[in-house]
């Protein structure tokens, strides 16, 4: 028995020839069948034409859960019924995919960790910051900084130039004039 591959995802054509001796061929009428497991069969119907060849169109099977199972065809001529051709079938996609790995999410649980256990509690000891009094410098060295980021005059490579003797400014808050 042959064996033939259908392609679910795409139609097909079915293209056959014959000699009907007898009767009229216009008067035939050809159908291909498909018979499965499930006892569920699908008939196409074709056109035969005076020259005797066939065309049976079959849409794409798509919607069939079946991957195997017979095709046969048959022919009506003058009301008498005729098996002439019986196949296995075997169903399947065009195109095929398959993951050949995963590597996917891991599952990662929270990691718990125990230091101490106690039945009892006890008491934490707190350890207070220490406070250290903060050391002032004299006004003049802060006034020099601050100067000389401003490009005073009287100031040169953080040196105190001594002022004009005409000057007033004595320190930086009387050249804010505060």
């Amino acid at each position: 028995m042959e064996k033939y591959t259908l392609w679910k995802n795409k139609p097909e054509t079915f293209k056959c020839q014959f000699n009907i001796d007898g009767a009229d061929p216009a008067e035939a009428v050809v159908r291909l069948c498909l018979e499965f497991e499930d006892n569920k069969n699908l008939f196409f119907y074709g056109e035969l034409k005076e020259d005797g060849n066939c065309e049976i169109n079959m849409p794409s099977l798509k919607d069939t859960n079946q991957n195997y199972g017979k095709l046969v065809i048959e022919v009506i001529a003058d009301s008498t019924y005729f098996k002439v051709h019986e196949a296995e079938i075997e169903l399947k996609n065009s195109v095929d995919v398959k993951m050949s790995s995963i590597n996917g999410f891991a599952k990662t649980a929270p990691k718990i960790q125990v230091e101490q256990v106690s039945l009892r509690p006890q008491p934490k000891s707190e350890s207070k910051p220490k406070i250290e009094p903060k050391k002032e410098e004299p006004l003049q060295e802060e006034t020099a900084t601050v100067e000389s980021r401003i490009d005073n005059p009287y100031i040169s490579n953080g040196k105190k130039k001594s002022p004009k003797k005409d000057s007033k400014l004595k320190s930086f808050n009387d050249f804010l004039g505060k």
